[in-house]
């Protein structure tokens, strides 16, 4: 039998059924390395969330244009959309990552911190304040440009379930092409640098990963 903890139980519910009342504005749905998502979860756990129909086995883009067998999560409805790579991809078994891309609406929760999330789109001094202190992120404009450089061992640094988290950031569409070239290259600069924050970046990908 597979078992869920109580958040893992919600996003699978929150997936599957519509909202039961309308009086309030209904919480975010979460995602995090725990129940169909765990270290030991398969492509079984994902069915027995979400249902088979929704699970499909797909090709899925990795870095610089390779692909990777895996499955996807609701991947006619761009909000819902959830990735999965495999370690074992022949037996579709531990997770090694657990892809969002812009635009999904899945949140994940900040540990320590009831009731606080990031997502896709959130800005950098929202990631700082839930991480509780600065980071470094890679420039833009090249191949691993935008994504952070660790935690620096802030809140984000471990994940309710014990996964690692990666965020990728990028530059507002209106940012000056001056200011891109501030912070554009395979250099590292602070999330609180001037700079930096002059190109208002944000959340345009989220990965929970789990190592081999």
């Amino acid at each position: 039998m597979v078992r869920f903890s109580g958040a893992a139980l919600g996003l699978a519910l929150a997936a599957t059924q519509p909202a039961l009342a309308q009086t309030a504005a209904p919480a975010p749905p979460l995602i995090g390395c725990t129940g169909p998502f765990a270290k030991d979860a398969s492509e079984a756990t994902l069915i027995a969330a979400f249902g088979k129909a929704n699970v499909k086995r797909e090709d899925i883009d990795t870095a610089e244009g390779a692909t990777e067998k895996g499955n996807i999560i609701f991947g006619g409805d761009d909000k819902r959309r959830i990735e999965v790579l495999w370690h074992d991809t022949a037996k579709r078994r531990r997770p090694s990552s657990i892809i969002l891309r812009d635009p999904s609406g899945w949140r994940v929760a900040v540990p320590g911190q009831p009731g606080t999330t990031i997502g896709i789109g959130s800005d950098l001094a929202a990631v700082e304040a839930a991480n509780g202190k600065a980071f470094q992120l890679y420039g833009f404009e090249w191949d691993m440009g935008g994504y952070a450089a660790g935690w620096k061992g802030g809140r984000l640094d471990t994940p309710e379930g014990g996964c690692s988290l990666s965020l990728r950031f990028g530059p507002d569409d209106k940012a000056k092409e001056a200011a891109l070239t501030k912070v554009a290259g395979d250099k590292l600069f602070a999330s609180n640098a001037p700079a930096m924050r002059a190109v208002r970046p944000r959340v345009g990908q989220i990965t929970l990963g789990w190592p081999e």
